[in-house]
């Protein structure tokens, strides 16, 4: 776990140490255990280590993210999945691989024994950059689900890289300017949803599961690796198919928790969360290392919120302490100029104050955290799937799914008609409406609606790729999950904790995607069956539920900055939008889009940060700020 930041000189020039220097210590925000550099010919390295575990410093924990093997040297943020399986590979291709090799040696076995093809013998979280010195080579390399995030930039002589923008925006030769793309794509839909783009039109990222190959200065990208379609696997039963995600589950979050000696456990309450929690339980028995402790951000009394009873009923059973962060008086934009409220992109979140303090707690604990994102995209059936059955003629099979699904679930089904009409009547956009106040000069010169309609074909391509999984199919392959993942980076929150996330192991993902579709699979219904026993029936049988309520309006009324200042946004953000057709009144919403203004006030404030100098780190080489 660590920052890197990698400069490589044009045409053999040297690098500049001392910037190199300067941008490694600017690093310490998320690396604040120890920052090593190392230059080797053009190319300059530095790194600032984070160790997963708060109490020990392994004396060559720098080999965890810096590896100098002679001719090639490797840096990155690396964490590998199943290293049996991969020191066996290594092994079998006649290379050395050792028991006690870092994740990080690993790779660069990897790389030395397959070239630039090892990428598809590795799976877990990574981002790496190795310099190929016979060949005078960077390589680039991104995880398949792009958890962990890489960019690069070219920054007048130099091609800067690292896992954290700040990093590659704190070279005096990357400017600021905007990719216009990436601004229309967060006012409409809270994301840039281009995987090759930042927000400033000078940084590039490496999209996931692609490497980049740089050679005099030349940046060639290309994708190494695809979600695979694989035949389902026929079980015995619901129990024998539960029985074997239990055991790919354990695998995920069992490598998750290697080298640590606390973690925490983010709950929302939900089945997906619990069940990781539950299954960190089976890994760690109570009282052995890592210590677990759970965390949940809720509201207490503003707004019915079920999530702290539910958390509190799962982290009882399963004997884990647990902390709670209320959220009820986070007020909009209460913390706009608070240090730990610094984002290096713009996000959808007004309420950045309570999230910094909800991470803020978790730090105090543990340097990794588990959560159970991904579950709602790779757990569930269609919901439509009786529909679809009836309608097509298949009356029995469809009496007889439903009737499995009530005796797991303990409910009846629903026939999901209004959602198969709904989908074939094209009445489930893919996007979010354009808002109203989005100036229609900006959109043409930008060529938005080109953008997003390039993204919604793709959205439909990816969605009927897979034949009996469609659906989850496309929610895994969407360029939701990177830009999630990015914000949840210790380069993006400046709090040193890893979120993990086992529902994402490319092991358990391609599993679900060869589960047999049928209705007891819908609702989580494997999870329904995995954790019997484990967790309490009133959380195995709980219903996804939305917050009821309006959280936006219980921190407008909260305090903090005005509706009537809210709305006098940056005259920066006046070529994007027109504050003028912002127009539903805050205080009483009277659409589901009645709060989508505030990703534009959400820019401007952001935009103010930026022409401030806000950063986490700084061209001088100080952190924060």
């Amino acid at each position: 776990m660590s920052g890197f930041v990698v400069l490589l000189a044009r045409h053999g020039a040297a690098v500049d140490r001392a910037q190199l220097g300067r941008l490694a210590q600017g690093l310490a925000f998320r690396g604040p255990d120890s920052t090593h550099t190392l230059v080797r010919g053009p190319a300059g390295f530095g790194v600032s280590l984070l160790h997963a575990s708060m109490h020990r410093s392994p004396a060559d924990s720098v080999r965890q993210a810096l590896v100098d093997d002679g001719d090639m040297v490797l840096v990155g943020d690396v964490r590998l999945d199943d290293r049996d399986r991969v020191r066996r590979d290594l092994e079998g291709a006649g290379a050395a691989a050792r028991p006690d090799a870092t994740d990080a040696e690993l790779w660069l076995a990897a790389y030395r024994t397959w070239g630039s093809s090892c990428v598809t013998h590795l799976s877990g979280d990574f981002a790496v950059v190795v310099w190929d010195e016979p060949r005078q080579r960077l390589l680039l390399a991104r995880d398949q689900f792009g958890v962990a995030p890489l960019y690069y930039a070219q920054a007048g002589g130099d091609l800067v890289v690292s896992n954290t923008l700040d990093a590659i925006r704190a070279h005096p030769g990357v400017s600021a300017e905007l990719d216009d793309g990436a601004v229309g794509d967060f006012l409409r839909v809270g994301y840039n949803t281009d995987l090759a783009s930042t927000v400033f039109r000078q940084v590039r990222c490496v999209p996931p599961a692609h490497v980049a190959g740089v050679r005099d200065g030349v940046v060639h990208v290309e994708r190494y690796w695809e979600l695979p379609v694989e035949e389902p696997v026929a079980f015995g039963s619901i129990a024998e198919c539960a029985a074997a995600f239990n055991e790919v589950l354990r695998a995920a979050v069992r490598d998750r928790l290697r080298d640590t000696d606390a973690a925490a456990l983010l709950l929302s309450g939900g089945r997906d969360s619990t069940a990781v929690a539950a299954t960190a339980r089976d890994v760690v028995p109570a009282g052995t290392l890592p210590a677990l402790r759970a965390f949940t951000i809720h509201y207490d009394y503003a707004v019915p919120d079920e999530e702290r009873a539910f958390a509190s009923a799962a982290a009882a059973h399963l004997g884990i302490p647990a902390e709670f962060v209320a959220a009820d008086e986070y007020a909009l934009f209460g913390g706009r100029t608070r240090t730990d409220c610094w984002r290096p992109a713009p996000v959808e979140d007004a309420q950045l104050a309570a999230d910094a303090d909800f991470m803020a707690r978790v730090a105090r604990h543990a340097r990794v955290a588990l959560d159970g994102h991904g579950g709602d995209a790779a757990l569930r059936e269609s919901e439509s799937r009786l529909a679809r059955l009836l309608l097509g003629g298949h009356w029995w099979r469809a009496l007889r799914e439903a009737t499995t699904y009530t005796m797991l679930h303990h409910r009846l089904p629903r026939p999901g008609f209004r959602r198969l009409r709904a989908r074939r009547a094209q009445a489930l956009p893919l996007l979010n409406p354009i808002p109203q106040w989005m100036r229609p000069e900006f959109i043409r010169a930008a060529r938005l609606e080109e953008r997003w309609r390039a993204v919604e074909r793709a959205a439909e391509r990816d969605a009927q790729h897979h034949p009996w999984r469609p659906e989850a199919y496309g929610k895994l392959v969407s360029w939701f999950w990177p830009r999630m993942f990015e914000e949840m980076d210790p380069g993006f929150t400046g709090v040193p904790v890893h979120v993990r996330h086992p529902l994402m192991d490319l092991r358990v993902v391609r599993f679900l995607l060869r589960v047999p579709p049928a209705q007891w699979y819908n609702d989580k219904g494997i999870l329904v069956a995995a954790m019997k026993g484990r967790l309490p029936d009133r959380v195995r049988f709980r219903n996804k539920t939305p917050l009821v309520g309006d959280a936006n309006a219980v921190a407008l009324a909260a305090g903090g900055v005005p509706a009537t200042e809210l709305q006098r946004v940056s005259p920066r953000i006046e070529p994007y939008v027109d504050p003028a057709g912002f127009g539903t009144t805050p205080s009483s919403p009277d659409s589901d889009d009645s709060w989508d203004w505030l990703r534009a006030v959400s820019l401007s404030e952001w935009l103010a940060r930026v022409e401030r100098g806000d950063s986490f780190v700084r061209a001088g080489g100080e952190p924060g700020m």
